[in-house]
């Protein structure tokens, strides 16, 4: 029970904070000024995911945090890293001969 009430207390609040931002964004995508905004924010957030994704492969798979630290390459971290990218072009691949066989 316990679990259940944690859980729900950390993933409750933000995903009704989400659905009111979305239900109350959905009426204003038909003004300019909101697509631009909208428009403009996009680069950044693609930014920031692609430097956070950047940040994290280099501290899990090098043990690099700050600039100047000795680089002590993780193996184990490198393999998990070389079977998901694997997996994940395996994946496209057949995705992509079954769209094509439709």
């Amino acid at each position: 029970m316990g679990s259940l009430c944690a859980t729900l207390g950390a993933i409750l609040p933000s995903f009704v904070i989400v659905l009111i931002i979305t239900a109350l964004v959905s009426n204003f995508l038909e003004y300019n000024g909101v697509k631009a905004f909208l428009g403009g924010v996009r680069p950044a957030i693609i930014a920031l995911i692609i430097g956070t994704s950047i940040t994290m492969f280099l501290s899990t798979v090098f043990s690099y945090k700050i600039f100047g630290d000795p680089v002590n390459l993780d193996f184990k971290a490198l393999v998990i890293f070389l079977i998901l990218v694997a997996s994940s072009l395996i994946y496209k691949k057949i995705k992509k001969e079954e769209f094509r066989q439709l």
